[in-house]
């Protein structure tokens, strides 16, 4: 009885396992230097309904990029985006953006020049907050850009 009892648990952990795993996919989509990207949220997230992030850079070295949030039963969003180069190394955030909003949808989206001859990535992360208490959070990193 103890034995059968053992193996309903441990069914049961293991089907309670598989379905809170964590199945963010990501499709990317390049063109001539152009990372595009979007994650499906899994069910995981509570609040946050999508999370859709954009990175380019232009043939004149003009950085483009979009984090566009959409949320569920929340009052405030904090949005950041940074654009790292890889230098001697390691990736140094060389330009940062910040947005907070009161609403449920926001993009941030911003642009900056960018200097050939290294390796470029953005970096981006949201944090939801409800009734001023932080309720939930992820980020993006794309692939890397050299330029």
């Amino acid at each position: 009885m103890l034995k059968r009892f053992s193996k309903v648990i441990v069914g049961l952990l293991v089907l309670s396992m598989f379905f809170s795993m964590n199945t963010i996919s990501a499709s990317a989509q390049t063109d001539l230097g152009s990372v595009a990207e979007y994650i499906p949220v899994s069910v995981n997230f509570v609040y946050i309904s999508s999370f859709k992030n954009s990175f380019d850079i232009s043939s004149s070295g003009q950085v483009s990029i979009t984090s566009k949030v959409s949320a569920y039963d929340i009052d405030e969003m904090h949005v950041s985006g940074l654009l790292q180069q890889y230098t001697d190394g390691q990736w140094k955030t060389i330009k940062t953006w910040y947005m907070e909003t009161s609403g449920t949808n926001d993009t941030l989206s911003g642009t900056c020049y960018v200097s050939s001859g290294y390796e470029y990535r953005y970096m981006s992360y949201v944090n939801m907050y409800a009734d001023g208490v932080f309720v939930e959070s992820t980020s993006y990193t794309s692939n890397s850009i050299y330029y």
